[in-house]
């Protein structure tokens, strides 16, 4: 990607571009750097010269602000919903920081809060959803350049969760109802709409007795005591003991568990809460242990494969995109990313034909792995712990 072509064709647009632009910011989202005079380079694209404008980096946002469209409008006017533009990337969507060495496209890898100083000619943005953006900073000063790039180098990879935009966020209230998870109620008017009648809520987890990584009000088998499944979470690794997730009139449910520990199976306590299981459904079937942990993919493998798609599907010129088009195929099929995809989705099958032609439980068991298991309220009976606490999935 050039970075030197062009910029003097460039320095008569900026004499004459507008007033500084300014970005649309949502409520509780500051600015924290600006370069002025930046160049876009389109992507894929070999020409000598690109867009001029001007690059702010706030605590949500990478934007980049066109000085001017050919009815002479403002870019910013050109929002087209209500948290990003058509040039803004989202610092989370960012999957890796490069710095531009020379005009043959050569570039380096900045690492998280790395110190950068000197002379920056331009940046790579590599987005996780394979989005390539090239920015020129040769008309840039020197200290806008450093500060764009320092601070994209410490927001885009956050610490700590708490920095992250939606703690820092000011909108005005919500319109409309809003469903409070972490509430008995809640639970047991879902209970109600999905039919489910053999389960109940617990508050055995109250203020986090018995599992800091679970939320406080679980739903468990109607005939199971909150004392047996306190007794029972210290046979499970973290102690999480199997909890239910979605379920029918008809028996079937999706139930999420950790491992039993090895020492621990088999253990009365284990065939008492698989009997309190197969008694919450009408036809007393037994449930079926299905493994995630060994059907699906590790975390290491799924980042690996994705990180082979992302440089395959991400060429940063027409030259690249050229020598890799004849070996699409063969490179797609070596990132094993389809592979990856064909475990979760037979993995996923499996649980259905439990759901639907057994009509009974589905015990989802292994190590926390956020999306790996579980079903369509998974998600929400995993509500964040207090902040002393570690969060992950299950």
């Amino acid at each position: 990607m050039p970075v030197n072509g062009g910029c003097m064709a460039a320095r008569s647009s900026a004499s004459e571009k507008p007033a500084q632009l300014e970005p649309l910011l949502l409520p509780g989202e500051v600015l924290v750097a600006s370069a002025d005079d930046v160049l876009l380079y389109l992507p894929l694209s070999e020409r000598p010269d690109g867009v001029l404008g001007r690059l702010v980096v706030t605590n949500f946002k990478l934007t980049f602000l066109e000085a001017r469209n050919q009815q002479g409008r403002l870019a910013s006017m050109e929002q087209r919903n209500l948290l990003l533009g058509p040039r803004d990337i989202c610092l989370m969507n960012v999957d890796t920081i490069h710095q531009l060495l020379s005009s043959s496209g050569k570039t380096k890898r900045l690492y998280p809060r790395s110190t950068v100083q000197g002379k920056i000619k331009g940046i790579q943005i590599r987005c996780k959803d394979f989005r390539l953006f090239t920015f020129s900073l040769n008309l840039t000063s020197v200290n806008e350049a450093v500060a764009v790039t320092s601070a994209l180098l410490n927001l885009c990879y956050p610490q700590s969760v708490h920095l992250l935009f939606a703690f820092s966020y000011r909108g005005g209230p919500a319109t409309g109802e809003l469903c409070d998870l972490g509430t008995p109620a809640y639970w047991q008017a879902e209970l109600r709409r999905t039919g489910a009648l053999g389960w109940r809520v617990s508050q055995a987890n109250e203020l986090y007795q018995m599992c800091r990584s679970l939320p406080e009000v679980l739903v468990v088998p109607k005939g199971l005591l909150d004392a047996d499944l306190v007794a029972a979470s210290g046979h499970f690794v973290e102690r999480r003991p199997p909890i239910w997730c979605w379920g029918n009139a008809e028996g079937a449910a999706i139930v999420r568990s950790a491992y039993t520990h090895p020492d621990m199976r088999n253990s009365p306590q284990e065939r008492r809460l698989l009997d309190a299981m197969r008694a919450s459904q009408p036809f007393m079937r037994e449930p079926v242990v299905q493994d995630v942990g060994a059907a699906c993919p590790t975390a290491g493998e799924l980042q690996e494969s994705y990180q082979r798609l992302r440089q395959l599907c991400s060429p940063d010129s027409l030259q690249a995109l050229a020598e890799s088009d004849g070996r699409f195929l063969s490179q797609l099929s070596a990132s094993r990313w389809l592979w990856a995809v064909s475990r979760c989705l037979g993995t996923a099958l499996d649980c259905v034909d439990v759901l639907t032609t057994q009509r009974t439980v589905c015990v989802l068991t292994g190590e926390r792995r956020p999306g790996l298991a579980g079903g369509p309220a998974g998600r929400a009976t995993e509500t964040p712990a207090p902040p002393s606490v570690s969060h992950g999935g299950a």
